[in-house]
């Protein structure tokens, strides 16, 4: 067999599978039936919905924070890019990408994140005779890490936190902008 032919051979192979996995994916049924009818009409294809991206816009740069704290998110809520459509039924949707305040639940956890962090800082602190502790020092998956992983539950980021010996609290900011602390 030539290797025009194996090209082509390859080619036909190919151009099937991603026909019936199209299919498939459409939820097309391209094959006749069990019972010999033909299949049903085709579909058409339903788009998928497009993401709505924030576009930072010019924004001044962040002072500099006190010690302890961790900066405000990328892009404030009153800079995100908010898209609103009209449904299918005429109605307006509510807008995208709002960010809601952290729920009673979402605070809570978030203050264990902090009491947790707080607390390998300042073993952290005692053991290796150093006056701060950052983010990357206590959390990671390595038998010398203080906390294997930090689960975020509102988005909040606590990669920017560092403890400093003088520290009172470790604070958060939640993705709409509460700050969530916790006292040492």
């Amino acid at each position: 067999m030539s290797t025009n032919s194996k090209i082509a051979i390859g080619a036909f192979v190919a151009a099937f599978i991603v026909a019936v996995l199209t299919s498939l994916y459409l939820g097309l049924n391209i094959f006749n039936r069990a019972d010999g009818s033909a299949p049903p009409a085709s579909k058409p294809a339903i788009a998928p919905a497009k993401p709505v991206v924030a576009v930072p816009s010019s924004v001044a740069p962040v002072a500099q924070l006190p010690r302890g704290q961790i900066a405000p998110p990328k892009l404030p809520p009153s800079q995100v890019g908010v898209s609103s459509g009209q449904s299918a039924d005429g109605g307006v949707s509510t807008p995208a990408l709002i960010a809601a305040p952290p729920t009673p639940e979402e605070t809570k956890a978030m203050k264990n994140n902090l009491r947790q962090l707080g607390a390998a800082a300042q073993q952290y602190m005692g053991e290796k005779g150093v006056t701060s502790a950052s983010y990357y020092d206590l959390v990671g998956p390595g038998i010398y890490n203080y906390i294997r992983n930090v689960e975020p539950v509102a988005g909040e980021d606590y990669t920017g936190i560092v403890v400093h010996q003088t520290d009172t609290q470790v604070e958060v900011i939640a993705p709409d902008g509460t700050s969530v602390t916790f006292d040492m």
